[in-house]
């Protein structure tokens, strides 16, 4: 599905299909990923896990945390 939205802000949702040919290439083109996003996720802190093959099989995102004395005093809030 594509969102649309028409000249007076209203949205609509429409197949790609039943867009042209060269409106479907235009939206294809658009939500191609800018730079690697597995580069992204490494230069962010998370682990990545490849196969002999050079796939990625697994991603950690959440690190331990070193507790620090302020840390231990005032937890961060879990609501």
């Amino acid at each position: 599905m594509v969102t649309l939205r028409r000249a007076d802000g209203k949205r609509i949702e429409v197949p790609l299909a039943k867009l042209s040919k060269e409106n479907q290439n235009n939206v294809l083109a658009r939500r191609q990923p800018k730079g690697d996003p597995i580069a992204a996720l490494e230069k962010t802190g998370a682990r990545v896990q490849r196969n002999e093959q050079g796939e990625v099989v697994g991603v950690r995102l959440i690190q331990a945390v070193p507790a620090t004395a302020r840390r231990v005093a005032h937890p961060p809030r879990s609501d």
